[in-house]
């Protein structure tokens, strides 16, 4: 029995190195796309490797296929061999392939993959920057400046964006609970509310839907994981305003050559909006107890569909319209006899008549150097491969075929006249469409926090932020946490947080000499 039950470990151990074998040489896709690796045409023509992590059987997966087979149709000098994957296990794959030197061609966000990687190992830079010819001026004023700044390293652009984006900002509602409650809410959405207003009026929402659900219901959702990013990246913006919001902590003194914290990041503005966390929790009860448990994929069920919660945390303001088109579209299959409206719903700020804050980014497709170098011609074709997948024409098939998109094309008029007899969801439905139009205005917004600027010691800087961000999701966390459960005031977490953002920045100088201190 002893031996079988050995043997039998080290069967599927080794079964288990074979397949970690094949993935990393991306021999077992199982979805290749075009002709076999087989086809002596094939092995003529220069291949480009595409590596895109999918919803396996997606509309979205079918309509990437066709625009790659449509594209080797067309090329007689290049095949696109693509592998199609879960995105599950995509990340965990190119992450492998790029630390072991077999990175693909082609791949979504390819420089971020690289950057990632970079700061927490020695491996080469990758990256491939797109040429001027292949990104003119003309384009990249179609695209916007937050957009550019989106797929942009150190004033170089190295991906062709797919997706421009804001978060920050809004959090997604249904309009059930403000409908009940009588809270208007588009009226707040245009013009904002502070923090005593937003109070008051989720209590309102909080009662109604008590009434209506019983106790179970709540008012505002949002997990534990993501109280951070919520605290850092939603509230504290609207606190400081967009350029400290950009600064990120760091302000460079130029006197003394080196980073340290940024003045004008108070524990008072700091403390504020912990404040509102801490008593919309333990004083209103509005922020249920409960949701802090939840996923998000929980508190999305209980906010689109069963209509318990009245506010939970957005990824971007398309997020809300996204949540009703999808409710649409079951009911248009009669899987469901109604949907719940969504809606935008504004962050609060400190005081009265304040801007949101919003940051922008942008997602596309970039190319990597391989090893050992291919030769300039081969990485050309990899970027015109990659420019290809971006073009209005592919992203309107792409549209056509997922039949809704959370957020806006990089030139969004082009890809709408791409897509010829395409009825879209945002276009049927009133309440989408104003949220759309305002979502395509937060995006032109002077309040818009632009990532990838150039600093001074960019590589100080990137060293510091990264430093900054292991004591938010872990020191910091832990003080957060205490003031969301009411066992410590914000303004003494506040100073707490600071003095260990202050030592982060520090403590990267005291590695390297006395130098600056």
């Amino acid at each position: 029995m002893t031996r079988r039950f050995l043997a039998g470990i080290l069967l599927t151990w080794a079964a288990l190195l074979g397949l970690l074998g094949l993935l990393v040489s991306g021999s077992l896709d199982g979805a290749g796309v075009g002709s076999g690796p087989a086809s002596g045409r094939k092995q003529q023509k220069d291949v480009v490797t595409f590596w895109v992590g999918e919803l396996i059987g997606a509309r979205r997966e079918r309509a990437t296929r066709k625009a790659v087979d449509d594209y080797n149709r067309r090329h007689k000098d290049v095949y696109v061999d693509a592998v199609v994957m879960p995105y599950a296990c995509y990340l965990g794959k190119i992450n492998v392939a790029i630390a072991t030197g077999q990175p693909p061609d082609v791949c979504v966000n390819a420089v971020r993959q690289i950057d990632g990687l970079r700061v927490k190992q020695k491996i080469p830079d990758l990256a491939v920057p797109v040429p001027d010819d292949m990104m003119p001026e003309e384009v990249r004023r179609r695209y916007g400046k937050n957009c550019i700044s989106g797929v942009s390293r150190r004033g170089r652009i190295y991906l062709f964006p797919s997706i421009k984006y804001l978060f920050g900002g809004v959090l997604r509602g249904n309009r059930l609970g403000f409908e009940k409650a009588g809270v208007d809410i588009d009226y707040y959405v245009a013009n904002g509310w502070d923090y005593k207003t937003f109070r008051r009026e989720m209590k309102k929402v909080q009662a109604a839907l008590r009434r209506e659900m019983g106790e179970e219901a709540y008012a505002l959702g949002i997990g534990l994981t993501l109280v951070d990013e919520f605290l850092y990246s939603r509230l504290l913006p609207n606190a400081v305003g967009k350029e400290v919001a950009e600064r990120e902590f760091l302000y460079y003194d130029k006197s003394r050559g080196r980073y340290v914290l940024d003045p004008a990041m108070t524990p008072r503005k700091l403390a504020a909006p912990m404040l509102l966390m801490q008593q919309l929790i333990n004083v209103d009860h509005t922020w249920s107890r409960k949701s802090l448990g939840l996923d998000f994929a929980q508190q999305g069920n209980d906010c689109d569909k069963r209509g318990l919660a009245a506010v939970i945390w957005a990824d971007t303001p398309g997020s809300a319209g996204y949540a009703q088109a999808e409710q649409m579209d079951e009911r248009r299959r009669g899987l469901r006899s109604g949907y719940f409206r969504t809606a935008n719903v504004p962050i609060p700020t400190p005081r009265k008549g304040m801007p949101l804050v919003f940051r922008a980014g942008a997602d596309g497709y970039g190319v990597m150097r391989q090893i050992p170098y291919k030769g300039d011609k081969h990485t050309r074709h990899a970027l015109e491969f990659a420019r290809y997948l971006t073009s209005p024409e592919v992203q309107a098939k792409v549209m056509m075929a997922a039949r809704f998109h959370v957020n806006p094309w990089p030139d969004e008029e082009a890809v709408v006249r791409c897509a010829k007899g395409y009825t879209d969801p945002i276009q049927t439905d009133p309440g989408l469409r104003r949220q759309w139009a305002l979502y395509l205005k937060w995006l032109n917004s002077s309040n818009v926090v632009a990532p990838n600027r150039v600093w001074p010691d960019q590589d100080a800087r990137e060293q510091i932020q990264m430093r900054i961000n292991g004591f938010i999701s872990g020191a910091g966390h832990q003080i957060l946490e205490q003031v969301l459960y009411d066992r410590k005031k914000p303004s003494d977490a506040a100073k707490q947080i600071l003095a260990g953002l202050k030592d982060a920045i520090d403590g990267y100088y005291r590695e390297r000499g006395a130098e600056g201190l």
